[in-house]
């Protein structure tokens, strides 16, 4: 914009001339959370094109105050929007939109066809194996038992138990339980 000086600024574009109320809509009866919503409506409107990459998203308390929901909702939404790759926080300077998801590398490098479907047979590191902890009483056919265990005998305090179990065989009213 050219003033009547012959000065020339440029207008930076404001995140808060988007039209948000347009296309977070929160259904304050679903069973999902507020925040899952915005931010699935959000990554929904970054893959329609609504939010193109580099498009500056408003503060948290901007955004709270525009779509009336608390600001530590917001927080949640842009960490779980960063968490998926869709935006990149930058200190001191705001929340982006980063490119959409097919053309942006994923952070983690998970081959989709192993995902699930096979377990290494060996660990990345040597240890030793040892039967102490080993339950003598189960067997099973099965490969895995998942139960809650035995208690580890060497985590007991045996100096607090042997100080209760003497304290109270010296109390008199505990002593004539003694003569069953």
């Amino acid at each position: 914009m050219r003033l009547s000086n012959g000065a020339t600024f440029y207008i930076m574009s404001s995140p808060v001339i988007i039209p948000y109320q347009s296309f977070v809509q929160i259904d304050r009866t679903s069973a999902t959370a507020v925040y899952l919503q915005i931010a699935y409506q959000l990554i929904n409107a970054i893959q329609r094109g609504y939010l193109n990459a580099g498009t500056k998203l408003p503060g948290t308390r901007m955004l709270s105050e525009i779509l009336e929901v608390h600001r530590k909702t917001i927080v949640a939404v842009y960490e779980e929007l960063d968490a998926q790759g869709w935006v990149e926080t930058r200190p001191n300077k705001g929340t982006f939109v980063l490119r959409k998801k097919e053309e942006r590398p994923d952070r983690f490098q998970i081959s989709l066809e192993h995902q699930l479907a096979l377990y290494p047979q060996k660990t990345g590191y040597s240890f030793t194996e040892s039967n102490l902890l080993d339950n003598p009483f189960e067997h099973s056919a099965c490969e895995y038992v998942f139960n809650d265990g035995t208690p580890d005998i060497r985590l007991t305090q045996i100096e607090y138990l042997s100080r209760l179990y003497s304290s109270n065989m010296k109390r008199k009213s505990n002593q004539r339980k003694f003569g069953y």
